[in-house]
C-alpha cells in the first residue's frame, strides 16, 4: 500500500494508529511518546505539520495522504473506519462530521487568498471542520515545491493562520498553479 496518514500530535493519545491499515507518520510537537515519530517544534498547529510533510516528501509522496490531528475524533468520529474502508477515487475526502459556514477574519483570509493566487471571490467560506482530509497526490504535485514553500512561509507568518487556513484548505488543494 502506498498511502500514509500524517498525524499532527501535541500531547494527545495516539494509540488509535494501531488500528490503521495505512502507513502513518506521527509528527510530535509535545512530550515524548512510545513508538516511532518525528519530533518537531511546537508551532503552527496541524497546518504547519501538513505543509512541513508536503515540503519534506514532495519528491516522494505516497498515492494518498490523510492529514489528521492527534485526536481526530471530535471532528470525525469514524475516522479510522473511513480511512481503512473508503474507496479511493482520486478525489479529496474530507474527514469531518460537520460542515461550517463562516468568515471570522475577512482581511486575513483575503490576504492569504491573494498571496497564494487562489480564486475565490466570495466572502463566506464553507469548509469541513477540523482541517482533516484524504488527499490524492495529484492535488499536491499540481503545484511546485516552491509554491508549497511559499505557502508554508505565509502560513507561519501570522499566528491566526491555523484558523484561516482551516477555511481555505479546500481552495489550496483544488488550486492548480499556473506558470
Amino acid at each position: 500500500m502506498n498511502n500514509t496518514v500524517v498525524i499532527a500530535r501535541y500531547n494527545e493519545d495516539v494509540n488509535w494508529v494501531k488500528n490503521l491499515n495505512w502507513d502513518y507518520l506521527i509528527y510530535n510537537k509535545g512530550e515524548d511518546i512510545n513508538g516511532i515519530y518525528k519530533q518537531i517544534p511546537n508551532i503552527g498547529r496541524e497546518g504547519e505539520t501538513y505543509l512541513r510533510y508536503i515540503i519534506e516528501f514532495y519528491n516522494n509522496l505516497p498515492n494518498y495522504i490523510a492529514f489528521v490531528q492527534g485526536d481526530p475524533f471530535p471532528h470525525c468520529k469514524n475516522l479510522v473506519d473511513i480511512i481503512n474502508t473508503t474507496p479511493l477515487t482520486n478525489q479529496i475526502i474530507p474527514l469531518s462530521d460537520k460542515i461550517v459556514n463562516d468568515n471570522p477574519d475577512k482581511d486575513l483570509l483575503n490576504y492569504n487568498i491573494k498571496n497564494l493566487k487562489l480564486n475565490y471571490p466570495q466572502d463566506l467560506f464553507t469548509f469541513p471542520a477540523g482541517a482533516q482530509y484524504i488527499i490524492p497526490k495529484k492535488y499536491i504535485i499540481n503545484k511546485s515545491l516552491l509554491w508549497w514553500e511559499n505557502c508554508y512561509n505565509l502560513y507561519i507568518s501570522d499566528s491566526n493562520n491555523p484558523w484561516a487556513f482551516e477555511r481555505i484548505w479546500p481552495l489550496i488543494f483544488n488550486h492548480y498553479e499556473t506558470v
